[in-house]
């Protein structure tokens, strides 16, 4: 039995933890919107840091695995286990030293179009919208000059963040920084692995549609937002208020209360809408760039990802707070009601490439992750040469590494909850029920359970790519890659059929 005493350390601590957490949201905010940071960003690591070192912390969580836990006090230990973890690399003097440097020049950098200063949020809706195909690769290499400057600070990132986990865990930076969000790596991979083949065709098709549509001999990658827009009827992009604005109806159509939604609120810099979440005041809210264009899909599934994140705000403490990959399930639910299946392919295939670099860059290789993420990219994306030069300026490799396994996993977790959701209510899509329903089932438990097991007991099944491949309308033809319909690509079936790097010798 543990002491209650011991409890209301590890309850103080949590605390703590949730107060430097808003810091760093506060300051992530300020960013977006180009103002000053209110919080030292060193100083606020070496805090957070000080959590780990005070009052022997972590050695009290690993002994009170000791006296016999109840499974809701373990589970909750297990909470502790994974801050813990995560936290080391997020405070780490020598990873820190780098990282804040980089994410403020990376977010404050103005690209350039034909002279005139422009957001990545602008460049964004250049590629969605701009009928000049001159003036779309323009943008798409307007990053190129960024990513050149920081290629070289981001590759010592990488070195330094394996090297402090084969130090510190003997294990690799994926495997623990996964582990840090209740993922397992060996199933990561072989659902990475899964979502490539059964998706390959379908994406391939999709690149012979636009081209078709647009009249090209040959796509490249500043045309297909394009000539997706064209082709499911959003050339002209929606705005963020009108967008967020019909998020909400559908909330309080599924019996959302009003009060539990999501605000919008605009930051010119942001690059992307985004769900951020505020802890120090239990809220969440969507942020995105005033006079941005995007598609209803993309602003949809930020409303849902940041109504997930405030279903924590009755919550005590911030560990219990609903698992990244549920509130990505919910972002997929929302974004999936306005019908861009191919749009939410692209974006479901370029996350995959980027978990896929991800996973292979921090291995003791000799590969330079230029050509590594150009090899990546080739194969999953089939874009090559140029179309890889602004790698560096991928947000989610300082913002959040190996956070798009969250999305992908959560696509595949708000497929399988949409075919639930059509069993137990009619006209689902129109149901009152659903909101409590979610709430209950998914949201209610937060961290406090396993999300596979939170995702089995709603849906009735284990995750897979089953119920996903349904919703975009793919057929699988076969567990093999190249094996019909004239795919014989040899190098991108053996590429993917070992990407499980588990076996290599990593001295």
């Amino acid at each position: 039995m543990i002491p209650v005493a011991e409890w209301k350390f590890f309850e103080g601590t949590e605390q703590r933890i949730k107060h430097l957490a808003g810091h760093r949201q506060e300051n992530l905010l300020a960013l977006y919107r180009g103002d000053a940071l209110p919080w030292d960003p060193l100083e606020l690591a070496a805090r957070e840091a000080a959590v780990l070192q005070e009052f022997e912390y972590p050695a009290r969580v690993e002994a009170a695995f000791g006296r016999e836990p109840t499974p809701e006090e373990r589970r909750h230990l297990e909470l502790h286990r994974r801050w813990a973890l995560g936290a080391m690399f997020r405070t780490h003097s020598d990873l820190v030293s780098l990282e804040v440097p980089l994410l403020e020049r990376s977010l404050r950098f103005r690209p350039r179009v034909r002279d005139r200063e422009v957001s990545r949020a602008e460049l964004r809706t250049i590629l969605l919208t701009a009928e000049e195909r001159e003036l779309r690769e323009t943008a798409f290499d307007a990053l190129v000059p960024l990513g050149e400057e920081m290629e070289a600070d981001l590759t010592e990132l990488f070195r330094r963040r394996e090297m402090l986990s084969r130090a510190l865990l003997e294990a690799g930076y994926p495997e623990a920084i996964l582990a840090s969000r209740d993922q397992d790596r060996a199933e990561v991979v072989g659902l990475l692995d899964a979502f490539e083949r059964y998706t390959r065709r379908a994406y391939e098709q999709a690149r012979v549609d636009v081209a078709t549509h647009l009249g090209y001999h040959e796509i490249e990658p500043w045309d297909l937002a394009f000539g997706l827009a064209r082709l499911e009827g959003g050339a002209e992009g929606i705005a963020p208020d009108d967008a967020l604005a019909a998020a909400r109806e559908q909330a309080e159509r599924w019996g959302f209360p009003a009060a539990s939604l999501p605000s919008g609120e605009p930051a010119s810099g942001v690059p992307e809408p985004a769900a951020l979440r505020r802890e120090l005041s239990d809220d969440a809210a969507v942020v995105f760039a005033p006079g941005m264009r995007g598609t209803t899909g993309t602003l949809a599934s930020a409303f849902g990802r940041a109504l997930a994140e405030r279903s924590g705000e009755t919550r005590r403490h911030l560990l219990d707070l609903v698992n990244p990959v549920l509130v990505e399930a919910a972002g997929w639910l929302f974004g999936g009601r306005t019908g861009e299946s191919r749009f939410r392919l692209l974006e479901l295939r370029r996350l995959v490439a980027l978990a896929v670099f991800e996973n292979l860059v921090y291995t003791r290789s000799e590969i330079e992750p230029g050509r590594l993420y150009g090899d990546v990219v080739e194969h999953a994306l089939h874009e090559t040469g140029r179309a890889c030069r602004g790698w560096p300026t991928e947000l989610p490799l300082l913002l959040d590494p190996l956070g798009g396994v969250s999305r992908i996993l959560g696509a595949m977790v708000g497929a399988q909850l949409a075919e639930r959701l059509g069993t137990l209510f009619p006209n689902w899509h129109e149901s009152p029920l659903v909101g409590p329903w979610l709430r209950e089932e998914i949201f209610a438990a937060g961290a406090g359970r396993p999300w596979r097991e939170t995702v089995r007991d709603a849906t009735g099944v284990d995750l897979d790519m089953e119920a996903l491949s349904r919703e975009l309308g793919i057929d699988y033809a076969g567990p093999e890659l190249g094996d019909e319909e004239g795919v014989q690509d040899p190098a991108v079936e053996e590429y993917f059929k070992d990407i499980d790097l588990s076996d290599l010798e990593l001295d």
